[in-house]
């Protein structure tokens, strides 16, 4: 679920700070993404609350990480 977290991250990215990524990141996310979120549904002995978890953590994440005082996103 790692790797969802980073899905969570850059759909936050997507969600508020669109002008970071370019036209075709932002599709290539969105397309990768639900194909991510889907496939757990799909495969037998899969944890999807773990799957789907990362993925609103890393949102979360994103969302608190870039109101903190310190933060990357004030250098781009």
């Amino acid at each position: 679920s790692s790797i969802f977290g980073f899905f969570g991250f850059y759909l936050y990215l997507l969600a508020a700070k669109k002008h970071l990524l370019t036209k075709q990141d932002g599709s290539m996310i969105k397309a990768l993404t639900a194909i991510a979120l889907f496939m757990p549904i799909l495969q037998a002995n899969v944890n999807v609350t773990a799957h789907y978890a990362g993925c609103a953590i890393g949102f979360a994440i994103a969302f608190l990480y870039s109101n903190s005082s310190k933060n990357l996103f004030h250098q781009w």
